[in-house]
């Protein structure tokens, strides 16, 4: 399916009540292992206060890509049951690329970290400059015209009206071309249940997986890549795993997915 996408803008504090009422799915499938720290947060929020976070959030509305799918493959289609899913739980959007913007804007406007105590060049004419410090560097405790301003910053929003699954994670990969993905990372953008498992298994197995692994390949998913071997492995048998056979286990009905919660996870975690 061609992916079809349309060009918005939304306010920050409608992004924001979005994010803390479910309606943004946040799939890992399209999240970097590095999560922000505090610095990466504020120095975001310096770049929407002074005017320079031009680049895009990428959204996919579900219900767009649930009609978009259900006429070109019908309703019993398994991406069409995928996002539909979605739908009934509540959610309205997917982030395609941007978890870490979503994320920290909700965290700021629910009072999750503050500004850096700094002056901000603003330049509107009622309001040239803030000097964030001790007393207001909150987002409750901003001066109502400063708050007022962080509420109706216009975001730039790329919203993706047609897509399945597979146009979803090359879009992703698309986006992410100068971070030059390695084959695990490029599986992990495949939106599936079997993807999920691996994610989880990982987390469980993290504190062991930290003793094999060195942080940089944790962050590049080679705990991730070795599960889903083993997942291949116990699904065709012992013969040579290639990548693949690797790609070919993201999926919702993969044997490779057959074989995960039957055999994989009670061998990794006994």
């Amino acid at each position: 399916m061609r992916t079809r996408t349309k060009l918005s803008q939304v306010e920050l504090s409608k992004l924001a009540f979005w994010q803390k009422h479910n309606k943004i799915y946040l799939d890992d499938a399209f999240q970097s292992q590095e999560r922000w720290t505090l610095k990466d947060k504020q120095e975001y929020l310096t770049s929407l206060l002074e005017g320079r976070a031009v680049t895009s959030i990428i959204l996919a509305r579900l219900k767009s890509l649930v009609d978009a799918l259900e006429m070109a493959y019908g309703k019993d289609h398994e991406d069409t049951v995928f996002f539909q899913k979605l739908i009934n739980i509540g959610y309205e959007y997917i982030t395609i690329d941007g978890n870490n913007r979503d994320r920290c804007i909700c965290d700021f406007v629910n009072g999750g970290f503050a500004l850096s105590e700094k002056e901000y060049d603003i330049s509107e004419p009622s309001l040239p400059i803030f000097k964030a410090d001790m007393s207001n560097k909150y987002y409750t405790s901003l001066p109502a015209d400063v708050k007022k301003f962080i509420d109706d910053i216009k975001l730039n929003i790329l919203n993706v009206v047609e897509s399945d699954r597979t146009g979803l994670a090359e879009l992703f990969i698309a986006v992410n071309k100068g971070m030059h993905l390695n084959a695990q990372e490029r599986r992990n953008a495949i939106m599936c249940v079997f993807g999920d498992w691996v994610r989880g298994l990982v987390k469980t197995l993290e504190l062991g997986f930290a003793k094999i692994y060195s942080d940089k390949a944790l962050n590049r998913r080679h705990a991730d890549e070795m599960v889903v071997t083993a997942a291949v492995l116990i699904a065709k048998g012992v013969e040579t795993i290639t990548c693949p056979d690797r790609d070919a286990a993201y999926s919702d009905t993969s044997a490779a997915a057959d074989a995960f919660n039957k055999a994989v996870v009670p061998v990794m975690t006994d």
